[in-house]
């Protein structure tokens, strides 16, 4: 996480050296120290966790921002970029957030796919409990509360979307 907010660091004070020594056209300096560039920031911490959606839900929401602001400045390099920009960007976004979502459902995670170095358990059954003291779980948009019974806990793997689950490990070991 440090190595990450280093980076930022390297990456703002490079951009900066740049335009004071008119690497980059002063023109730019409006876009790039701007709100919108903070969705590009949250892009790179996604893509240094791996998460990938997070990853292009950023890049799109700093696209919707940015592009019209960098066509206004140069309209030749962005020629379908206009005023009707937002007529087109929101019916192309739904189209490919509904196009992710759909090879989601047809491929999803595979079994024992490779990950951070290690081996992740298939995550294609909504609970999995009493299989060797593995607890694993996914929740999207609700809340849990649920007591694990058997008495070894030996790990597991519990991914919420908008929710939150409360485990109690009490009587395990």
């Amino acid at each position: 996480k440090g190595g990450l907010f280093g980076f930022l660091l390297i990456l703002a004070g490079t951009l900066f050296l740049a335009f004071n020594f008119g690497w980059i056209d002063p023109a730019l300096r409006s876009v790039v120290f701007s709100w919108p560039v903070l969705f590009v920031v949250f892009a790179i911490i996604a893509l240094f966790k791996r998460e990938y959606l997070a990853l292009f839900f950023w890049l799109a929401l700093a696209a919707f921002f940015l592009l019209p602001r960098i066509a206004h400045l140069y309209p030749d390099a962005l020629p379908g970029i206009n005023e009707g920009f937002t007529a087109t960007f929101w019916p192309v976004l739904l189209i490919v957030v509904g196009a992710g979502v759909i090879l989601k459902i047809l491929f999803g995670k595979k079994a024992c796919c490779h990950r951070h170095g290690h081996i992740q358990r298939p995550l294609n059954v909504d609970k999995m409990e009493g299989t060797d003291g593995i607890y694993v779980r996914e929740v999207v948009f609700g809340g849990i509360e649920d007591i694990f019974l058997e008495p070894v806990f030996r790990g597991g793997q519990i991914e919420v979307v908008f929710g939150g689950v409360e485990l109690d490990l009490r009587r395990a070991s």
